[in-house]
């Protein structure tokens, strides 16, 4: 009979060990799931966090896009100003050109009127005098040179506009 006392005792003290063994687990396992859930919620913070850099920095990007485009749409009007002030420009000092071709050449016919010139001969176009071929040599050269001013102008002008452009897009960047 004394076998009986001491399996039951034994039996108890593995019931107590097993329960303190459970409890064990069981406080390990509530212990992890609070560190689980402490990691989870740093992990949604550092998440928002990174989702709302992210959206800074597109609204930032959009917002440099937006102004570039503004500073590029105001270029392309100031280069239309610029053409249409040149333009201005060109025709007035085309009227003061005709002007003067104008003159030159009543200066060429009454500097040719004193000399005297044969008669064509039959079948011939009449001689001009010297005054008159100088004055349409003048006409041809000046012709000349408004047509390279006009594209030099236009160069002038595309040129400038690109340089502000660049300019304008290189700003605040480190381009080299």
């Amino acid at each position: 009979m004394i076998a009986g006392p001491i399996v039951y005792r034994l039996i108890l003290l593995a019931g107590i060990a097993l329960a303190l063994i459970g409890a064990g687990w069981w406080v390990r396992d509530a212990a992890a799931d609070r560190e689980l859930a402490v990691l989870e919620a740093r992990h949604a913070d550092q998440r928002a966090a990174w989702d709302r850099a992210a959206r800074e920095s597109e609204m930032a990007e959009r917002a440099k896009e937006q102004a570039r485009q503004a500073a590029l749409t105001k270029e392309i009007e100031d280069v239309r100003k610029d053409a249409a002030l040149d333009a201005r420009r060109a025709a007035g000092l085309a009227a003061s050109a005709d002007q003067l071709r104008a003159h030159i050449a009543r200066l060429a016919a009454a500097a040719d009127q004193g000399c005297g010139h044969p008669p064509a001969a039959a079948g011939s176009a009449p001689a001009a005098g010297a005054g008159l071929v100088l004055a349409d040599l003048y006409r041809g050269a000046d012709d000349e040179a408004q047509e390279l001013a006009r594209s030099f102008d236009a160069a002038r002008r595309a040129g400038l506009a690109c340089e502000r452009i660049h300019d304008s897009l290189t700003a605040g960047n480190d381009v080299r």
